[in-house]
Protein backbone atom coordinates (compact mmCIF):
# COMPACT_ATOMS: atom_id res chain seq x y z
CA UNK A 1 0.00 0.00 0.00
CA UNK A 2 1.22 3.50 -0.80
CA UNK A 3 2.84 5.09 2.26
CA UNK A 4 1.06 8.39 1.69
CA UNK A 5 -2.30 6.61 1.60
CA UNK A 6 -1.46 4.87 4.87
CA UNK A 7 -0.55 8.18 6.49
CA UNK A 8 -3.80 9.76 5.32
CA UNK A 9 -5.70 6.76 6.67
CA UNK A 10 -4.06 7.15 10.09
CA UNK A 11 -5.08 10.81 10.25
CA UNK A 12 -8.64 9.99 9.16
CA UNK A 13 -8.94 7.24 11.75
CA UNK A 14 -7.69 9.66 14.42
CA UNK A 15 -10.33 12.21 13.44
CA UNK A 16 -13.04 9.52 13.47
CA UNK A 17 -11.94 8.36 16.92
CA UNK A 18 -12.20 11.94 18.13
CA UNK A 19 -15.75 12.19 16.78
CA UNK A 20 -16.58 8.79 18.29
CA UNK A 21 -15.34 10.06 21.66
CA UNK A 22 -17.74 13.00 21.40
CA UNK A 23 -20.65 10.65 20.64
CA UNK A 24 -19.60 8.40 23.53
CA UNK A 25 -19.58 11.38 25.88
CA UNK A 26 -22.98 12.62 24.73
CA UNK A 27 -24.79 9.28 24.69
CA UNK A 28 -23.08 6.82 27.04
CA UNK A 29 -20.72 8.53 29.50
CA UNK A 30 -21.52 12.19 30.22
CA UNK A 31 -18.72 12.33 32.78
CA UNK A 32 -16.13 12.08 30.00
CA UNK A 33 -14.71 15.23 28.47
CA UNK A 34 -15.58 15.47 24.78
CA UNK A 35 -13.11 18.29 24.35
CA UNK A 36 -10.24 16.29 25.84
CA UNK A 37 -10.91 13.23 23.70
CA UNK A 38 -11.16 15.21 20.49
CA UNK A 39 -8.03 17.18 21.36
CA UNK A 40 -5.96 14.07 22.04
CA UNK A 41 -6.91 12.20 18.87
CA UNK A 42 -6.42 15.25 16.67
CA UNK A 43 -3.06 15.82 18.35
CA UNK A 44 -2.07 12.21 17.78
CA UNK A 45 -3.15 12.31 14.15
CA UNK A 46 -1.18 15.48 13.48
CA UNK A 47 2.00 14.11 15.05
CA UNK A 48 1.58 10.72 13.35
CA UNK A 49 1.35 12.47 9.98
CA UNK A 50 4.79 13.94 10.65
CA UNK A 51 6.52 10.93 12.20
CA UNK A 52 5.34 8.48 9.51
CA UNK A 53 6.94 10.58 6.81
CA UNK A 54 10.05 8.90 5.31
CA UNK A 55 11.67 12.34 5.12
CA UNK A 56 11.23 12.79 8.89
CA UNK A 57 13.11 9.57 9.54
CA UNK A 58 15.95 10.47 7.19
CA UNK A 59 16.40 14.00 8.56
CA UNK A 60 15.82 13.63 12.28
CA UNK A 61 15.61 10.02 13.46
CA UNK A 62 18.28 8.08 11.64
CA UNK A 63 19.44 4.56 12.14
CA UNK A 64 21.01 3.26 15.32
CA UNK A 65 22.68 0.07 16.49
CA UNK A 66 21.55 -2.51 19.04
CA UNK A 67 24.47 -1.35 21.19
CA UNK A 68 23.14 2.22 21.26
CA UNK A 69 19.73 1.08 22.49
CA UNK A 70 21.32 -1.33 24.96
CA UNK A 71 23.38 1.52 26.40
CA UNK A 72 20.19 3.52 27.02
CA UNK A 73 18.73 0.53 28.86
CA UNK A 74 21.84 0.20 31.02
CA UNK A 75 21.94 3.91 31.87
CA UNK A 76 18.24 4.11 32.72
CA UNK A 77 18.13 1.00 34.89
CA UNK A 78 21.37 1.93 36.65
CA UNK A 79 19.83 5.27 37.60
CA UNK A 80 16.81 3.55 39.10
CA UNK A 81 18.93 1.04 41.01
CA UNK A 82 20.80 3.89 42.68
CA UNK A 83 17.57 5.80 43.28
CA UNK A 84 16.10 2.76 44.99
CA UNK A 85 19.05 1.84 47.20
CA UNK A 86 20.69 5.21 47.80
CA UNK A 87 18.29 8.12 47.51
CA UNK A 88 15.03 6.59 48.71
CA UNK A 89 14.50 4.80 52.02
CA UNK A 90 11.26 2.91 51.59
CA UNK A 91 11.29 0.95 54.91
CA UNK A 92 11.49 4.19 56.94
CA UNK A 93 8.14 5.31 55.52
CA UNK A 94 6.44 2.72 57.74
CA UNK A 95 7.49 4.81 60.75
CA UNK A 96 5.58 7.86 59.52
CA UNK A 97 2.03 8.45 60.76
CA UNK A 98 -0.77 7.76 58.28
CA UNK A 99 -2.34 11.09 59.28
CA UNK A 100 0.19 12.96 57.14
CA UNK A 101 -0.57 11.06 53.95
CA UNK A 102 -1.59 12.99 50.85
CA UNK A 103 -3.60 11.68 47.93
CA UNK A 104 -1.15 10.25 45.42
CA UNK A 105 -2.95 9.46 42.19
CA UNK A 106 -2.87 5.81 41.21
CA UNK A 107 -1.77 4.73 44.69
CA UNK A 108 -5.39 4.92 45.84
CA UNK A 109 -6.15 1.90 43.64
CA UNK A 110 -3.42 -0.15 45.30
CA UNK A 111 -4.81 0.60 48.75
CA UNK A 112 -8.08 -0.99 47.65
CA UNK A 113 -6.22 -4.30 47.33
CA UNK A 114 -6.65 -6.42 50.50
CA UNK A 115 -3.44 -6.52 52.50
CA UNK A 116 -1.76 -3.57 50.80
CA UNK A 117 -2.26 -1.29 53.81
CA UNK A 118 -0.55 -3.74 56.16
CA UNK A 119 2.23 -4.18 53.60
CA UNK A 120 2.76 -0.40 53.44
CA UNK A 121 3.02 -0.25 57.26
CA UNK A 122 5.54 -3.09 57.66
CA UNK A 123 9.21 -2.12 57.68
CA UNK A 124 10.38 -5.67 57.04
CA UNK A 125 8.04 -6.20 54.08
CA UNK A 126 8.95 -2.82 52.60
CA UNK A 127 12.64 -3.65 52.98
CA UNK A 128 12.16 -6.91 51.10
CA UNK A 129 10.17 -5.12 48.40
CA UNK A 130 12.91 -2.49 48.06
CA UNK A 131 15.54 -5.21 47.59
CA UNK A 132 13.36 -7.05 45.07
CA UNK A 133 12.80 -3.82 43.13
CA UNK A 134 16.53 -3.10 43.06
CA UNK A 135 17.24 -6.68 41.93
CA UNK A 136 14.71 -6.47 39.10
CA UNK A 137 16.16 -3.15 37.98
CA UNK A 138 19.67 -4.62 38.12
CA UNK A 139 18.55 -7.53 35.95
CA UNK A 140 17.14 -4.99 33.52
CA UNK A 141 20.47 -3.19 33.53
CA UNK A 142 22.44 -6.32 32.61
CA UNK A 143 19.71 -7.45 30.23
CA UNK A 144 18.56 -10.78 31.68
CA UNK A 145 14.98 -11.76 30.78
CA UNK A 146 14.73 -8.20 29.55
CA UNK A 147 11.24 -8.41 28.09
CA UNK A 148 9.91 -9.23 31.54
CA UNK A 149 12.10 -7.30 33.97
CA UNK A 150 12.00 -3.89 32.22
CA UNK A 151 8.21 -3.38 32.52
CA UNK A 152 8.20 -5.15 35.90
CA UNK A 153 10.97 -2.88 37.18
CA UNK A 154 9.08 0.23 36.08
CA UNK A 155 5.92 -1.07 37.77
CA UNK A 156 7.70 -1.86 41.04
CA UNK A 157 9.40 1.53 41.14
CA UNK A 158 6.07 3.28 40.59
CA UNK A 159 4.73 1.51 43.69
CA UNK A 160 7.89 2.27 45.67
CA UNK A 161 7.88 5.93 44.66
CA UNK A 162 4.17 6.29 45.33
CA UNK A 163 4.42 4.94 48.88
CA UNK A 164 7.21 7.38 49.70
CA UNK A 165 5.63 10.41 48.01
CA UNK A 166 2.27 10.06 49.76
CA UNK A 167 3.90 11.25 52.99
CA UNK A 168 5.32 14.38 51.38
CA UNK A 169 4.24 15.66 47.97
CA UNK A 170 4.34 14.71 44.31
CA UNK A 171 7.99 15.46 43.55
CA UNK A 172 9.37 14.52 40.14
CA UNK A 173 12.79 13.04 40.81
CA UNK A 174 13.00 9.51 39.46
CA UNK A 175 9.93 9.69 37.23
CA UNK A 176 11.51 10.51 33.86
CA UNK A 177 13.65 7.32 33.89
CA UNK A 178 10.47 5.35 34.64
CA UNK A 179 8.84 6.87 31.56
CA UNK A 180 11.89 5.87 29.52
CA UNK A 181 11.62 2.32 30.89
CA UNK A 182 8.00 2.18 29.73
CA UNK A 183 9.21 3.04 26.23
CA UNK A 184 12.04 0.50 26.43
CA UNK A 185 9.45 -2.16 27.29
CA UNK A 186 8.09 -1.76 23.76
CA UNK A 187 11.46 -1.94 22.00
CA UNK A 188 14.09 -4.65 21.29
CA UNK A 189 16.42 -3.19 23.91
CA UNK A 190 17.85 -6.64 24.71
CA UNK A 191 19.47 -7.00 21.29
CA UNK A 192 22.64 -5.23 22.39
CA UNK A 193 24.85 -5.25 25.49
CA UNK A 194 22.74 -7.81 27.33
CA UNK A 195 22.97 -11.21 28.97
CA UNK A 196 20.05 -12.31 26.79
CA UNK A 197 22.15 -11.64 23.70
CA UNK A 198 25.16 -13.53 25.02
CA UNK A 199 22.94 -16.44 26.04
CA UNK A 200 21.46 -16.64 22.54
CA UNK A 201 24.96 -16.63 21.04
CA UNK A 202 26.02 -19.37 23.46
CA UNK A 203 23.04 -21.49 22.39
CA UNK A 204 23.91 -20.97 18.74
CA UNK A 205 20.99 -18.71 17.95
CA UNK A 206 21.39 -15.86 15.53
CA UNK A 207 21.47 -12.32 16.86
CA UNK A 208 21.60 -8.90 15.19
CA UNK A 209 25.02 -7.46 14.42
CA UNK A 210 25.77 -5.35 17.48
CA UNK A 211 27.28 -2.41 15.65
CA UNK A 212 25.17 -2.47 12.48
CA UNK A 213 22.62 0.32 12.39
CA UNK A 214 19.00 -0.16 11.37
CA UNK A 215 15.73 1.77 11.51
CA UNK A 216 14.15 -0.23 14.32
CA UNK A 217 16.85 0.82 16.78
CA UNK A 218 16.85 4.37 15.47
CA UNK A 219 13.14 4.74 16.17
CA UNK A 220 13.50 3.05 19.57
CA UNK A 221 16.27 5.43 20.55
CA UNK A 222 14.30 8.40 19.25
CA UNK A 223 11.28 7.42 21.36
CA UNK A 224 13.49 7.59 24.47
CA UNK A 225 14.76 10.99 23.38
CA UNK A 226 11.18 12.21 22.97
CA UNK A 227 10.36 11.36 26.59
CA UNK A 228 13.33 13.26 28.01
CA UNK A 229 13.19 16.22 25.62
CA UNK A 230 9.47 16.86 26.01
CA UNK A 231 9.80 16.63 29.79
CA UNK A 232 12.22 19.55 29.74
CA UNK A 233 10.07 21.49 27.29
CA UNK A 234 7.04 20.96 29.54
CA UNK A 235 8.96 22.24 32.57
CA UNK A 236 10.05 25.36 30.70
CA UNK A 237 6.64 26.08 29.18
CA UNK A 238 4.97 25.65 32.60
CA UNK A 239 6.94 28.65 33.83
CA UNK A 240 5.73 30.74 30.91
CA UNK A 241 2.15 29.52 31.32
CA UNK A 242 1.94 30.28 35.05
CA UNK A 243 4.22 33.30 35.34
CA UNK A 244 4.72 34.73 31.86
CA UNK A 245 7.77 35.25 29.69
CA UNK A 246 9.46 37.24 32.47
CA UNK A 247 9.51 34.45 35.02
CA UNK A 248 13.25 35.12 35.09
CA UNK A 249 12.67 38.49 36.83
CA UNK A 250 15.68 38.91 39.18
CA UNK A 251 13.37 39.47 42.17
CA UNK A 252 11.54 36.21 41.48
CA UNK A 253 14.75 34.28 40.86
CA UNK A 254 16.38 35.60 44.00
CA UNK A 255 13.30 34.67 46.02
CA UNK A 256 13.23 31.12 44.62
CA UNK A 257 16.92 30.54 45.25
CA UNK A 258 17.00 32.06 48.75
CA UNK A 259 13.82 30.34 49.94
CA UNK A 260 15.14 26.98 48.70
CA UNK A 261 18.34 27.61 50.66
CA UNK A 262 16.69 28.71 53.90
CA UNK A 263 14.09 25.95 53.78
CA UNK A 264 16.14 23.24 52.05
CA UNK A 265 14.82 19.88 50.96
CA UNK A 266 18.13 18.00 50.85
CA UNK A 267 21.53 19.60 51.43
CA UNK A 268 22.36 22.49 53.77
CA UNK A 269 25.14 24.23 51.87
CA UNK A 270 23.83 27.82 52.04
CA UNK A 271 25.92 28.81 49.01
CA UNK A 272 23.16 31.07 47.69
CA UNK A 273 23.22 33.22 50.84
CA UNK A 274 26.66 34.43 49.81
CA UNK A 275 25.13 35.85 46.62
CA UNK A 276 22.66 38.15 48.36
CA UNK A 277 24.59 41.24 47.23
CA UNK A 278 25.18 39.93 43.70
CA UNK A 279 23.88 42.15 40.87
CA UNK A 280 20.42 41.51 39.46
CA UNK A 281 21.88 40.64 36.09
CA UNK A 282 23.31 37.44 37.58
CA UNK A 283 19.90 36.25 38.76
CA UNK A 284 18.32 37.29 35.45
CA UNK A 285 20.96 35.26 33.63
CA UNK A 286 20.27 32.22 35.82
CA UNK A 287 16.54 32.52 35.15
CA UNK A 288 16.84 33.04 31.40
CA UNK A 289 19.28 30.19 30.89
CA UNK A 290 17.18 27.94 33.11
CA UNK A 291 13.75 28.54 31.58
CA UNK A 292 14.69 28.98 27.94
CA UNK A 293 17.37 26.32 28.25
CA UNK A 294 14.70 23.79 29.25
CA UNK A 295 12.59 24.76 26.26
CA UNK A 296 15.62 24.59 23.96
CA UNK A 297 16.16 20.93 24.89
CA UNK A 298 13.40 20.18 22.40
CA UNK A 299 15.97 20.88 19.69
CA UNK A 300 17.73 17.59 20.45
CA UNK A 301 14.92 15.91 18.52
CA UNK A 302 15.91 17.75 15.35
CA UNK A 303 19.62 18.57 15.53
CA UNK A 304 22.71 16.45 16.06
CA UNK A 305 24.63 19.54 17.14
CA UNK A 306 21.98 20.19 19.82
CA UNK A 307 22.42 16.61 21.05
CA UNK A 308 26.11 17.27 21.52
CA UNK A 309 25.76 20.61 23.33
CA UNK A 310 22.44 20.81 25.21
CA UNK A 311 22.89 17.70 27.40
CA UNK A 312 26.10 19.23 28.76
CA UNK A 313 24.22 22.49 29.36
CA UNK A 314 21.53 20.60 31.28
CA UNK A 315 24.16 18.92 33.46
CA UNK A 316 25.53 22.37 34.28
CA UNK A 317 21.98 23.59 34.99
CA UNK A 318 21.34 20.75 37.44
CA UNK A 319 24.68 21.26 39.14
CA UNK A 320 23.74 24.93 39.57
CA UNK A 321 20.43 23.87 41.09
CA UNK A 322 22.29 21.52 43.41
CA UNK A 323 24.63 24.21 44.72
CA UNK A 324 22.22 27.17 44.72
CA UNK A 325 18.96 25.45 45.69
CA UNK A 326 20.28 22.39 47.54
CA UNK A 327 18.27 20.05 45.29
CA UNK A 328 19.86 17.02 43.63
CA UNK A 329 18.35 15.87 40.33
CA UNK A 330 20.65 12.86 40.12
CA UNK A 331 18.49 11.05 37.59
CA UNK A 332 18.38 13.94 35.14
CA UNK A 333 22.11 14.55 35.37
CA UNK A 334 23.00 10.97 34.45
CA UNK A 335 20.15 10.60 31.95
CA UNK A 336 21.81 13.12 29.63
CA UNK A 337 24.12 10.28 28.55
CA UNK A 338 21.36 8.73 26.41
CA UNK A 339 21.81 11.48 23.82
CA UNK A 340 25.30 10.25 22.97
CA UNK A 341 25.92 7.33 20.62
CA UNK A 342 28.21 4.93 22.44
CA UNK A 343 28.67 2.79 19.34
CA UNK A 344 30.27 5.72 17.55
CA UNK A 345 32.38 6.47 20.62
CA UNK A 346 33.53 2.86 20.92
CA UNK A 347 34.38 2.62 17.24
CA UNK A 348 36.21 5.93 17.40
CA UNK A 349 38.32 4.71 20.31
CA UNK A 350 39.13 1.51 18.44
CA UNK A 351 40.22 3.43 15.38
CA UNK A 352 42.28 5.80 17.51
CA UNK A 353 44.04 2.91 19.22
CA UNK A 354 44.62 1.14 15.93
CA UNK A 355 42.78 -2.02 16.96
CA UNK A 356 40.35 -2.07 14.09
CA UNK A 357 41.12 -2.09 10.42
CA UNK A 358 39.05 0.14 8.14
CA UNK A 359 38.77 -2.68 5.61
CA UNK A 360 37.32 -5.28 7.98
CA UNK A 361 34.15 -6.73 6.50
CA UNK A 362 31.03 -6.17 8.59
CA UNK A 363 29.78 -9.69 8.00
CA UNK A 364 32.83 -11.25 9.59
CA UNK A 365 32.18 -12.79 13.01
CA UNK A 366 33.63 -10.99 16.02
CA UNK A 367 35.31 -13.65 18.10
CA UNK A 368 36.26 -11.22 20.86
CA UNK A 369 32.80 -10.52 22.21
CA UNK A 370 30.84 -13.41 20.62
CA UNK A 371 28.16 -10.96 19.53
CA UNK A 372 28.23 -10.58 15.73
CA UNK A 373 27.05 -13.06 13.12
CA UNK A 374 27.01 -12.76 9.37
CA UNK A 375 24.70 -10.25 7.70
CA UNK A 376 22.27 -12.79 6.33
CA UNK A 377 21.75 -14.44 9.71
CA UNK A 378 21.45 -11.07 11.43
CA UNK A 379 18.70 -9.95 9.08
CA UNK A 380 16.85 -13.19 9.73
CA UNK A 381 17.19 -12.65 13.47
CA UNK A 382 15.83 -9.12 13.48
CA UNK A 383 12.40 -8.64 15.07
CA UNK A 384 9.43 -9.18 12.80
CA UNK A 385 8.58 -5.48 12.93
CA UNK A 386 11.60 -4.70 10.73
CA UNK A 387 10.78 -7.24 8.04
CA UNK A 388 7.07 -6.88 7.33
CA UNK A 389 5.79 -3.94 5.34
CA UNK A 390 2.57 -4.10 7.33
CA UNK A 391 4.47 -3.46 10.59
CA UNK A 392 7.05 -0.89 9.62
CA UNK A 393 4.88 1.98 10.90
CA UNK A 394 4.72 0.56 14.43
CA UNK A 395 7.60 2.64 15.76
CA UNK A 396 6.65 5.99 14.18
CA UNK A 397 3.16 5.53 15.59
CA UNK A 398 4.61 4.63 18.99
CA UNK A 399 6.64 7.85 18.97
CA UNK A 400 3.55 9.83 17.98
CA UNK A 401 1.53 8.21 20.77
CA UNK A 402 4.01 9.05 23.52
CA UNK A 403 4.53 12.57 22.19
CA UNK A 404 0.77 13.17 22.05
CA UNK A 405 0.31 11.87 25.60
CA UNK A 406 3.04 14.12 27.00
CA UNK A 407 1.78 17.21 25.17
CA UNK A 408 -1.80 16.49 26.24
CA UNK A 409 -0.79 15.98 29.88
CA UNK A 410 1.02 19.32 29.87
CA UNK A 411 -1.82 21.14 28.11
CA UNK A 412 -4.38 19.85 30.61
CA UNK A 413 -1.95 20.29 33.56
CA UNK A 414 -2.60 16.78 34.80
CA UNK A 415 -1.04 15.83 38.13
CA UNK A 416 -2.05 12.26 38.89
CA UNK A 417 0.80 10.07 40.07
CA UNK A 418 2.78 8.81 38.21
CA UNK A 419 1.63 11.22 35.48
CA UNK A 420 2.81 14.82 35.79
CA UNK A 421 2.90 17.99 33.72
CA UNK A 422 6.21 19.00 35.39
CA UNK A 423 5.22 22.37 36.83
CA UNK A 424 8.42 22.73 38.84
CA UNK A 425 9.23 26.13 40.37
CA UNK A 426 6.84 27.80 37.95
CA UNK A 427 5.37 30.33 40.40
CA UNK A 428 6.10 34.05 40.44
CA UNK A 429 6.76 36.34 43.41
CA UNK A 430 8.48 39.71 42.99
CA UNK A 431 7.65 41.04 46.47
CA UNK A 432 11.30 40.46 47.47
CA UNK A 433 10.05 38.87 50.68
CA UNK A 434 10.29 35.18 51.42
CA UNK A 435 8.83 33.03 54.14
CA UNK A 436 10.29 29.83 55.49
CA UNK A 437 9.97 27.51 58.46
CA UNK A 438 12.38 26.08 60.99
CA UNK A 439 12.06 23.08 63.27
CA UNK A 440 13.72 23.76 66.62
CA UNK A 441 14.57 20.77 68.82
CA UNK A 442 14.74 21.12 72.62
CA UNK A 443 16.87 18.46 74.33
CA UNK A 444 16.89 17.18 77.92
CA UNK A 445 20.28 18.79 78.44
CA UNK A 446 18.84 22.21 77.67
CA UNK A 447 20.53 22.37 74.28
CA UNK A 448 18.38 24.00 71.59
CA UNK A 449 19.14 23.78 67.86
CA UNK A 450 17.57 23.67 64.43
CA UNK A 451 16.88 20.11 63.30
CA UNK A 452 16.07 18.65 59.91
CA UNK A 453 13.51 15.82 60.15
CA UNK A 454 15.24 13.63 57.57
CA UNK A 455 18.09 13.11 60.04
CA UNK A 456 15.60 11.05 62.05
CA UNK A 457 13.36 9.49 59.40
CA UNK A 458 14.74 9.66 55.89
CA UNK A 459 12.10 8.08 53.71
CA UNK A 460 11.75 10.37 50.68
CA UNK A 461 14.24 12.57 48.89
CA UNK A 462 13.74 16.13 47.68
CA UNK A 463 11.56 16.98 50.67
CA UNK A 464 11.61 17.35 54.42
CA UNK A 465 7.88 17.05 55.06
CA UNK A 466 7.55 20.79 54.44
CA UNK A 467 3.85 20.72 53.58
CA UNK A 468 3.04 18.89 56.81
CA UNK A 469 5.33 21.06 58.95
CA UNK A 470 3.73 24.23 57.61
CA UNK A 471 0.41 22.95 58.90
CA UNK A 472 1.51 23.85 62.44
CA UNK A 473 1.56 27.57 61.66
CA UNK A 474 -1.63 27.72 59.60
CA UNK A 475 -5.05 28.35 61.06
CA UNK A 476 -6.24 24.92 60.04
CA UNK A 477 -7.06 22.37 62.77
CA UNK A 478 -6.47 19.41 60.46
CA UNK A 479 -3.08 20.78 59.42
CA UNK A 480 -2.08 21.35 63.04
CA UNK A 481 -3.15 17.83 63.96
CA UNK A 482 -1.12 16.27 61.13
CA UNK A 483 1.93 18.38 61.94
CA UNK A 484 1.73 17.55 65.63
CA UNK A 485 1.43 13.86 64.82
CA UNK A 486 4.59 14.00 62.69
CA UNK A 487 6.55 15.88 65.36
CA UNK A 488 5.59 13.35 68.02
CA UNK A 489 6.62 10.52 65.71
CA UNK A 490 10.00 12.14 65.08
CA UNK A 491 10.50 12.66 68.81
CA UNK A 492 9.56 9.07 69.63
CA UNK A 493 11.81 7.54 66.94
CA UNK A 494 14.77 9.72 67.97
CA UNK A 495 14.41 9.02 71.68
CA UNK A 496 14.39 5.24 71.19
CA UNK A 497 18.11 5.26 70.46
CA UNK A 498 19.21 8.49 72.15
CA UNK A 499 21.43 8.43 75.21
CA UNK A 500 20.35 10.26 78.40
CA UNK A 501 20.62 14.00 77.98
CA UNK A 502 20.32 13.72 74.19
CA UNK A 503 16.63 12.91 74.15
CA UNK A 504 14.27 15.47 72.64
CA UNK A 505 11.66 16.89 75.00
CA UNK A 506 9.75 18.94 72.45
CA UNK A 507 9.79 20.51 69.00
CA UNK A 508 9.03 24.08 68.10
CA UNK A 509 7.99 25.13 64.59
CA UNK A 510 8.91 28.69 63.68
CA UNK A 511 7.70 30.78 60.76
CA UNK A 512 10.17 33.40 59.51
CA UNK A 513 9.82 36.28 57.06
CA UNK A 514 12.79 37.95 55.37
CA UNK A 515 12.65 41.19 53.42
CA UNK A 516 15.88 40.56 51.53
CA UNK A 517 15.56 43.78 49.55
CA UNK A 518 15.51 46.18 52.51
CA UNK A 519 17.56 44.01 54.89
CA UNK A 520 19.97 42.01 52.74
CA UNK A 521 22.65 41.88 55.44
CA UNK A 522 20.36 40.64 58.20
CA UNK A 523 22.43 37.98 60.02
CA UNK A 524 19.24 36.23 61.14
CA UNK A 525 17.80 36.19 57.60
CA UNK A 526 14.53 37.73 58.68
CA UNK A 527 12.38 37.88 61.76
CA UNK A 528 10.24 35.39 63.62
CA UNK A 529 6.56 36.01 62.87
CA UNK A 530 4.89 32.96 64.40
CA UNK A 531 5.78 29.99 66.55
CA UNK A 532 4.10 26.71 67.48
CA UNK A 533 5.19 24.31 70.24
CA UNK A 534 4.13 20.72 69.79
CA UNK A 535 1.66 19.04 72.08
CA UNK A 536 3.53 16.08 73.53
CA UNK A 537 1.58 12.82 73.29
CA UNK A 538 1.75 10.19 75.99
CA UNK A 539 3.98 7.26 75.01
Amino acid sequence: MNIRLIRISICCVSALLGLFWIVLERVVAPNLSAQDGLLFFLLFGSIAWVTTSPAFFRRYVGEATPESLGAIRIITCAIQVLMTLWLEDLPSSALLPIEIRHSMGAMSYFYNIPGFESFARSQSELQIFEWITALILFLGMIGWKTRIVIPLGAFCYIILGGIVRQYTWFYHTGLIPVYVMVVLSLTPCADGLSVDRLWNVYRGKTVPVSDEASAIYGWSRYACWVIVALSYVAAGLSKIYKSGFFWWDPANMKGIILSSTLDPVQANWEVALKLIHAPDILFAFLGITGMYGEIAVGLVLFSKIARQILPICMVMLHLGILFLQDILFFDLIVLQLIFYDFTEIRQGIKRWRGRESINVRKNEPNNNDLKDVNDRQAREALPTATKGENKKLYYPIMVATFAAIMIFVWFRHIEFYPITSLQMFSGYNNSQKIGYTKIIAHYESGFVTRLYPDTIIHAPMNTRYRLTIRGCILDNPKGVQSCNKLLNTLRRVHNKTAIPGQKITKFEVQSWLWDFNNNPSDPDYGELVKSYTMQVEEE
